[in-house]
């Protein structure tokens, strides 16, 4: 994600009775912005001082959906709210650390498995599971990687000296776009325009889903706890809400902006569209599989107890996948210039031909259970997709949710939240 400044006049802003609780929404100039109360030492008496029609000038990073990320904003007499300049490291980065050198540390353990495996399919098996756990530690070190980044980052020195510039006065609105200002030695990215999509009228069978409509009303938090393998427990909190005179219960994660994408958020008031269903007659409750929210036209599936999601599923699918490769085509490539090594350190055209011709069979054999395993895999997904009750409402929820996204000018990307 790249900073972008913004000028914008406030419309409408969103804090109390919303959900999730502790999360903000600002919309201004026709544009959404979301952040953490908690992301600001004085957030509150910031938000309590505004009003619709202020103008302000926002720093914020785009999201997958079109909203923005906040990362501070400024108001010419009603102050500012900004990241905290001391960050610095601290014990829970010892944490994350030592558990991604701990997995990261079975790339060796999967070495000498296939070093000295012979055939012997207990060591191949433990290789493979090896070599999951460290993908795993590598992932880690790569988040860790990216924590200590944004410590030390210069793109966090430029957000904020481009705010010390902007409380300073130094700082024009740009002749091409309003919305947008230009700051002396910082890049303010040109905003992507929408493309207009031809919207195709979308037939789904009658009775596929109920769709409710109206002002939310949000009256209250539910506690239950989920009983799962061996008696473990898992509590969660289910939010609470009315649309005329209608209960629903949704359940909401953290809201933090993972991988591009924000937490479903509900004010108060909001004119809000449902999809629900009641998957089986003997069911008391209707059970929520999406929500487009017409106040800033943002739309989220809901995945109801862990079930996969389509789009998120294929891309971690694949991830994984190609991961797992790169991972193989390492541990071959070390292994033979190991074996080299061993054997005098003598390089010379037989030697590069034995890798070659030894590298391509094996990873071409790698390669071929992986992306079948990995084919079957996506398979028994979509056939869950079409088969089950749950996954296929997955599925005609985020067909109608992109279609409404398209219907209003937006694009065709649905937020899908993990409850």
């Amino acid at each position: 994600m790249r900073a972008q400044y913004f000028n914008v006049t406030l419309t409408q802003c969103d804090y109390k009775n919303v959900i999730p609780t502790g999360m903000v929404r600002l919309i201004a100039s026709d544009l959404v912005f979301f952040f953490n109360l908690e992301d600001f030492k004085n957030s509150d008496a910031f938000l309590e001082s505004l009003s619709c029609g202020d103008e302000l000038v926002i720093c914020a990073e785009i999201l997958n959906d079109g909203s923005y990320w906040l990362k501070w904003a400024y108001h010419k007499t009603k102050g500012w709210i900004e990241p905290d300049r001391n960050v610095s490291f601290h014990r829970g980065l010892i944490k994350e650390f030592l558990w991604a050198f701990g997995l990261s540390a079975f790339a060796v353990l999967a070495y000498f498995c296939f070093i000295y495996s012979d055939d012997n399919m207990l060591l191949i098996v433990l290789g493979a599971f090896a070599s999951c756990a460290a993908l795993v530690g590598f992932s880690m070190v790569t988040l860790f990687l990216k924590t200590i980044w944004d410590i030390v980052s210069p793109r966090r020195k430029s957000i904020l000296k481009a705010l010390d510039q902007v409380i300073a006065g130094q700082y024009q609105i740009s002749h091409e776009n309003p919305k947008l200002i230009s700051l002396s030695g910082i890049k303010n990215p040109k905003m992507k325009p929408i493309k207009p999509q031809f919207v195709n009228e979308l037939k789904i069978a009658e009775g596929e889903f109920q769709s409710t409509q109206g002002k939310v009303n949000l009256f209250g938090i539910q506690q239950y706890t989920v009983i799962g393998y061996k008696g473990a427990q898992t509590v969660f909190n289910a939010n609470l809400l009315q649309i005329d005179g209608e209960p629903f219960s949704v359940v909401t994660p953290e809201n933090e902006p993972l991988f591009n994408n924000h937490s479903l958020f509900i004010a108060q008031g909001d004119q809000i569209e449902i999809i629900h269903k009641k998957l089986n007659e003997t069911d008391t409750v209707e059970m929520v599989f999406g929500v487009f929210n017409q106040q800033d036209h943002l739309a989220y599936t809901l995945s109801n107890g862990g079930s996969p999601q389509e789009r998120s599923f294929y891309k971690g699918l694949w991830i994984f996948t190609a991961a797992l490769i790169a991972l193989f085509a390492i541990a071959l490539l070390v292994m033979n210039i190991t074996e080299v090594i061993e054997r005098g350190n003598h390089w010379d055209y037989w030697d590069w031909l034995y890798i070659l011709d030894n590298g391509v069979g094996f990873i071409s054999f790698a390669s071929s259970i992986t992306l079948g395993i990995s084919f079957l895999t996506g398979l028994c997904v979509a056939i869950y997709f079409y088969v089950s009750k749950r996954g296929r409402m997955n599925f005609i929820a985020q067909r109608y949710l992109s279609y409404l996204r398209k219907k209003n000018g937006q694009s065709d990307y649905v937020t899908e939240v993990r409850t």
